[in-house]
């Protein structure tokens, strides 16, 4: 079954999200690879078998924006910073998801919405989230826990949290560095490079996070713990 997935991380000074399409029921055939005679039908029969395996997962649209440039966070008011998000949504988010073909519609109930779940102390990313919430109320909105892609791993150093927890005193730079590492995996994995926004430094960790929560939610969602 494809599934569609808009997936946010919710911040006023960075502002992140992606919309990915997943089809982790297909099946990949390796037949043909594996009856090739020659290097020419070997090197073709591998070429389709990736471009099969790069359609499992793929990386439509996102971006990472500061939706209040040259306003340090605690000056921006909560009516002001609402509305910053939901305009920049209606104007950029929406027509995104509206122009993917296969997409389906925001408001009709088929769209996969995943909201990364802000801890307590993270009283303005909870307004974001809350609005984001009511936002895609009509859809199969979801908050996620952040733990989920901290889990992830694709059998390298480079993609082990605990790398980074022995290279940053910050749990949070850890966890965020370790993120942006799993998404340049996936990104190179599925073919991705050509696709993706060109940011601020600064806003790639926040791009990550939206990518590798919906990785964690298929590798480690718990129906049971997720908020669906």
């Amino acid at each position: 079954m494809l599934s569609w997935f808009l997936s946010f991380d919710c911040a006023t000074k960075s502002f992140a999200w992606s919309l990915l399409r997943v089809d982790l029921d297909s099946t990949l055939d390796g037949r043909t690879l594996a009856a090739a005679k020659t290097a020419a039908d070997v090197t073709a029969a591998a070429d389709a078998l990736l471009r099969s395996a790069r359609q499992r997962f793929v990386f439509q649209a996102g971006s990472a924006v500061d939706l209040a440039p040259g306003i340090p966070d605690k000056n921006v008011g909560l009516v002001d910073r609402i509305r910053r998000m939901k305009r920049y949504v209606d104007a950029v988010v929406i027509p995104a998801v509206r122009g993917a073909a296969g997409c389906p519609a925001p408001g009709s109930g088929h769209l996969r919405v995943l909201i990364e779940y802000q801890m307590g102390q993270n009283a303005n990313s909870n307004r974001i989230a809350d609005a984001l919430v009511l936002m895609f109320v009509d859809d199969d909105v979801a908050l996620i826990r952040p733990a989920l892609k901290n889990k992830l791993s694709f059998g390298t150093p480079e993609t082990t949290l605990g790398t980074y927890r022995a290279r940053y005193a910050s749990r949070w730079s850890a966890n965020k560095m370790h993120s942006l590492a799993c998404f340049h995996h996936l990104s190179e994995a599925f073919g991705w490079a050509d696709r993706l926004p060109v940011l601020k430094k600064a806003l790639n960790t926040d791009l990550a996070d939206t990518v590798t929560q919906v990785a964690g939610l298929f590798a480690f969602g718990d129906p049971k713990k997720e908020f669906f």
